[in-house]
């Protein structure tokens, strides 16, 4: 037993607490779409017309007219796995602005 928040809680109450907040943080990073591509073109040597045509499943118009690209979108894990990034990298992308 662990105490959080002044309550008793088990060890895998507590793990599933952090891993709720975990996600949250992670849902809400976000990149603007200039950012997500200046990151993009030195890493990949990717133009934005050549992402978007890797984009297959029909979420064109979302990414293009999208503002901000957060983490929690489905949209960003298709996209970094079509580019083979792994999750991790992801979210340093959307945490920090580089890979």
């Amino acid at each position: 037993m662990k105490i959080m928040n002044g309550k008793k809680r088990t060890v895998a109450e507590v793990n599933e607490i952090w891993q709720k907040r975990y996600r949250e943080e992670i849902n809400q990073l976000s990149l603007t779409q200039r950012e997500v591509f200046l990151a993009l073109f030195p890493d990949k040597g990717i133009t934005p017309e050549q992402l978007e045509g890797q984009i297959t499943n029909g979420s064109i118009k979302e990414f293009k007219y999208t503002e901000r690209y957060y983490r929690g979108n489905p949209l960003i894990d298709e996209i970094g796995n079509q580019l083979g990034y792994t999750k991790e990298q992801l979210y340093k992308l959307l945490k920090d602005g580089i890979f």
